[in-house]
């Protein structure tokens, strides 16, 4: 080997060991920093794209403060566990998932998805609360209502029950909201689902005064096929006044009661 190579080689060796020993002395001098950075402001983030305002800014900081009992603003960073953070957040009933990270000045930033509910069930003792696209229960917000279709009439099952939907006939409701979901027609057009006592389906239209007798939680898709093309080929020749009941719950045929007249 020349002398060139030598020498070129030993300056590169000399070159990596520099960086190496400034990487770690620069990381030892962060971390020497940190340990007296101070959080200065806590930045909440809430995603609002589902329009959803169950929560606000004020309401995680204080969620915060109730569990933890500290805002964490002002808390020496090297203290701060954003595991028991999120943790925190996570536990409150309208909070789907929190995530938290520290900027470089110390910010802590929050950022929070709320629960997003496809129905809201008045049980027959007057108990209210939402159901998520999980089957999982929570409670009214006393700030927002969320406008979803509402299941009513039959129902024994509370809120205090289960985390989840644990009666049949509620499952057997929450399966024709969850089309109901899938379908833009009749998310639009559904207001609410009640159980009758022999715990089949009345569907209540938001458009027209009708009851849909929708029957059992059984071919769901076909019920609703047959009923689009009823309200495309049928009332809109014989008008959306014409009946007081349109049948569903028989095979291959839709049977109507027409109004009474004076």
């Amino acid at each position: 080997m020349s002398f060139k190579k030598k020498l070129t080689r030993i300056f590169s060796v000399m070159f990596i060991a520099a960086t190496i020993t400034g990487v770690i002395l620069l990381t030892s001098f962060n971390s020497v920093k940190q340990k007296n950075i101070r959080c200065p402001e806590i930045i909440v983030n809430i995603d609002r794209s589902t329009e959803l305002f169950f929560l606000d800014d004020t309401d995680i900081k204080e969620i915060l403060i109730n569990k933890l009992g500290d805002s964490v603003k002002g808390d020496n960073i090297s203290s701060i566990h954003l595991a028991k953070i999120e943790e925190v957040l996570e536990a409150n009933p309208f909070v789907q998932s929190a995530e938290s990270f520290l900027d470089m000045q110390g910010n802590m930033h929050v950022h929070v998805r709320q629960k997003q509910p496809v129905a809201r069930v008045i049980n027959k003792f007057g108990v209210h609360y939402y159901l998520t696209e999980s089957a999982v229960k929570f409670p009214l917000n006393d700030k927002f209502t969320c406008r979803v279709p509402v299941i009513s009439g039959n129902i024994e099952e509370g809120f205090n029950n289960s985390d989840t939907i644990q009666s049949k006939v509620l499952r057997d409701g929450f399966k024709i909201i969850q089309f109901i979901q899938t379908n833009e027609l009749w998310n639009a057009q559904t207001e609410q689902l009640y159980v009758n006592e022999d715990d089949e389906f009345d569907l209540i239209p938001m458009v027209g005064d009708q009851v849909i007798v929708f029957g059992k939680a059984e071919n769901i898709k076909e019920k609703f096929e047959k009923l689009e093309l009823f309200y495309t080929e049928g009332l809109n020749y014989t008008g959306w006044e014409t009946y007081s009941k349109i049948n569903l719950s028989f095979d291959n045929q839709i049977v109507c009661t027409k109004k009474d007249t004076l």
